[in-house]
């Protein structure tokens, strides 16, 4: 039997100073995990760099939120799939990854002011079953 195609998860954010959820945290993690049961998962957080690299390597994908992994991955000339929430991937996606938005009314409307005063919102994400259709897509599936 092949093995499992591997997906680098990337949580990645982190609270905010004032000790409020961060805005950009994407709430349906869990349920996205367990939709992706034909992929092996990796998770990671903090590592060197050198083991971070390895595990871009061996993932045919990532997904992440908009923050810094998709400039280091993008860098290391790694496609992924970035959720959005209430940042604008026209300013901050590379074009090549597969930015996620569920929608542009719930964008800020300044994206550079500091984040302590925004309110959380699970309104602002997709739902796992669509990134599940794009990771699909972006394995050659059916859908």
């Amino acid at each position: 039997m092949p093995s499992k195609k591997c997906i680098l998860i990337v949580r990645g954010v982190k609270s905010l100073r004032n000790g409020k959820r961060n805005p950009k945290e994407y709430p349906y993690w869990n349920e996205l995990i367990s939709l992706l049961k034909d992929y092996k998962i990796k998770e990671v957080g903090i590592v060197p760099l050198e083991e971070l690299n390895r595990l871009l390597d061996e993932c045919f994908t990532w997904i992440g939120v908009d923050s810094f992994f998709q400039h280091y991955a993008w860098y290391h000339k790694k496609k992924g799939i970035v959720i959005f929430g209430k940042s604008d991937p026209n300013i901050f996606g590379h074009k090549d990854n597969i930015n996620i938005l569920k929608g542009r009314n719930h964008l800020r409307s300044n994206q550079f002011d500091i984040w302590e005063n925004e309110n959380y919102s699970e309104e602002v994400f997709v739902k796992p079953e669509i990134i599940l259709e794009e990771v699909k897509r972006l394995d050659g599936k059916q859908i």
